[in-house]
């Protein structure tokens, strides 16, 4: 299941970086074609330098545009293979961490804590959030969570 969605995002962010390069690419050519239209004496010097800034501007969004896609690709994966390693080994390191250990993995699980009367409250960073939300059967296989003992083990991750 996570290698298909990774594998969504990755096609989905590849067409996004091809869309971007060609208009990258269109953007570089009028350009160019500015550029020949001024030396042929088909523009004024006015027009030129306008549309000169205008297409400076728009390859320069083009170029931050295409290096946030390329960055994103690297650390979404980067980030989903962090965040099963630790899901594999969370109640194993709680239970021989240190006191800044344990800090740590709560900083990395959880988002805020709220003292509410006597209640802690705590909002969970997104992937552990999901799984405080449970797992939604279709998606889990044919038919259903093959594993019942690990679901019974995220019950302590109960919300307010």
């Amino acid at each position: 299941m996570l290698r298909a969605r990774s594998g969504v995002r990755q096609k989905a962010a590849q067409d996004q970086a091809k869309e971007l390069q060609r208009q990258l690419t269109r953007a570089r050519q009028q350009q160019d074609q500015l550029l020949d239209l001024r030396l042929a004496g088909g523009v004024d010097d006015d027009l030129y330098n306008r549309k000169g800034i205008e297409l400076r501007d728009r390859i320069a969004v083009l170029k931050a545009q295409l290096d946030r896609v390329d960055v994103t690709r690297g650390q979404q994966a980067d980030h989903t293979i962090k965040v099963f390693e630790l899901s594999q080994s969370l109640t194993k390191q709680w239970l021989t961490a240190d006191y800044s250990a344990k800090r740590q993995i709560l900083d990395i699980v959880f988002s805020n804590f709220v003292l509410d009367g006597v209640s802690l409250c705590y909002t969970m960073r997104k992937p552990f959030a999901l799984l405080c939300e449970g797992l939604v059967v279709s998606n889990s296989g044919e038919g259903g969570i093959r594993t019942p003992e690990t679901v019974s083990r995220l019950q302590h991750f109960q919300c307010c």
